[in-house]
This record gives structure tokens, C-alpha cells and sequence, in this order.
């Protein structure tokens, strides 16, 4: 998958499975579709590094948080 501009650290899967959150060294977030390798969604805002990404079964809630900088 391309997205982030500096690599990856980890990712967190839905429940199902068919959608990691990928979290990168560029402070990005993002959100894809397994199959179509479509990005669903990006989160930006982070002025650091962020944390691992837990991903919560049955409600698919994934969290991460901001390391300061």
C-alpha cells in the first residue's frame, strides 16, 4: 500500500479483518480498504509521533494518541 511519505510503524485491523489503520513515521493516520487498497480515511493533526493504534472488537473503535514532541 503507498500513502505515508516515511514508512509505516504498525497497523491496527478492524474486526473483520478488510480494513487496517496504519499508523506512519509522517504523523499520518490512515484507513484502508483491504481489497481495493482504497484509502477510506486519513487523520492529520498529530505535531508528533503517534502511539500504537489498539483496534476494539465488536465495536471496531481504533484509538491512538499523540507522543510529544
Amino acid at each position: 500500500m503507498t500513502g505515508h511519505s516515511d514508512g509505516i510503524y504498525d497497523a491496527a485491523f478492524s474486526p473483520d479483518g478488510r480494513m487496517p489503520a496504519t499508523r506512519g513515521r509522517d504523523a499520518w493516520v490512515e484507513i484502508r480498504a483491504v481489497a481495493s487498497q482504497r484509502r477510506i480515511a486519513a487523520f492529520r493533526g498529530h505535531t508528533g509521533k503517534t502511539s500504537a493504534e489498539a483496534s476494539s472488537s465488536p465495536t471496531g473503535t481504533i484509538a491512538w494518541q499523540s507522543l510529544a514532541s
